[in-house]
């Protein structure tokens, strides 16, 4: 499934991204800053939630484990204390209470996967 993200370019024309290239997501004042797959940054012309909720909410592919970060799961690879540490080698701080929803949902997902033959 593709959700297409609009942004412009330095002379403000517009391209396109799919919703789902993107590694993680962090609040920039009203906007937010996307991170791809690739390495790339961009900044997204709408809040952090608004990304979440009306654009990629459908593909169930993010999680936000705190007020300040929102993460692709398939990108993740584990949790440590405070960090996320993502496939690329990339660790992401977390606050405390989002280290420990970080943590139930590794157990929960390791669970899951563990029952099913």
């Amino acid at each position: 499934m593709q959700v297409q993200l609009t942004f412009k370019d330095k002379d403000g024309f517009p391209f396109f991204r799919d919703g789902a290239d993107v590694c993680w997501a962090q609040p920039a004042r009203r906007k937010c800053i996307l991170h791809f797959k690739n390495g790339e940054a961009l900044v997204y012309g709408h809040p952090l939630n608004y990304f979440h909720k009306k654009k990629v909410w459908a593909l169930n592919l993010f999680r936000r484990f705190d007020k300040f970060l929102l993460l692709n799961i398939s990108q993740l690879a584990n949790g440590k204390w405070l960090f996320a540490l993502l496939k690329n080698g990339k660790m992401l701080p977390l606050t405390r209470s989002g280290s420990k929803k970080l943590k139930r949902y590794l157990l929960r997902h390791k669970n899951s996967e563990g029952g099913n033959p």
